[in-house]
């Protein structure tokens, strides 16, 4: 496994977005090494992230990030 895929997302809670990401890290999960980075890792989502799957948690409650021109 060479190629690498990192999603990022707030949290585990909520039912659109955050289920679509835990699927589409299931699905890459089969071909690549995927990482899952979230700021807390709470919610009903996080049951059904498969195990090969890397979770890593900030433990923020925000990022920010700062764009230089």
């Amino acid at each position: 496994m060479n190629k690498k895929i990192l999603f990022l997302i707030t949290d585990f809670n909520g039912g659109g977005a955050e289920n679509v990401f835990v699927q589409l890290a299931n699905y890459f999960s089969m071909k690549y090494e995927v990482h899952f980075m979230v700021l807390s890792a709470t919610g009903p989502n996080l049951l059904n992230l498969k195990s090969n799957i890397k979770l890593i948690e900030l433990k923020k409650k925000a990022l920010y990030f700062q764009f230089l021109k």
